[in-house]
């Protein structure tokens, strides 16, 4: 009989709130690098300017873009452009 498959790995952890971190593999999630111990992973957090580059264009890519027509909650109003 062939032996019981594994069940798969659960996802990584994250303990900063953000998902931005895996500390259990050590990773920068956003960079995808993994660092050699917990401090480097934390001074790369705290002090990478790729890693603020990152955040950013992460950060940019999730923010609707406000061409002046939404009203904040990511709706467009179109009531003024229908009245002309």
């Amino acid at each position: 009989a062939p032996p019981p498959q594994q069940p798969p790995p659960p996802p990584p952890r994250s303990r900063d709130g953000d998902g931005d971190v895996d500390w259990d593999n050590l990773v920068c999630l956003v960079c995808k690098r993994k660092l050699k111990s917990a401090a480097v992973l934390a001074k790369h957090v705290a002090e990478s300017e790729l890693h603020k580059q990152n955040v950013a264009a992460r950060d940019a890519q999730r923010r609707p873009h406000d061409d002046g027509r939404t009203n904040g909650r990511g709706f467009s109003e179109a009531a003024p452009e229908r009245r002309r």
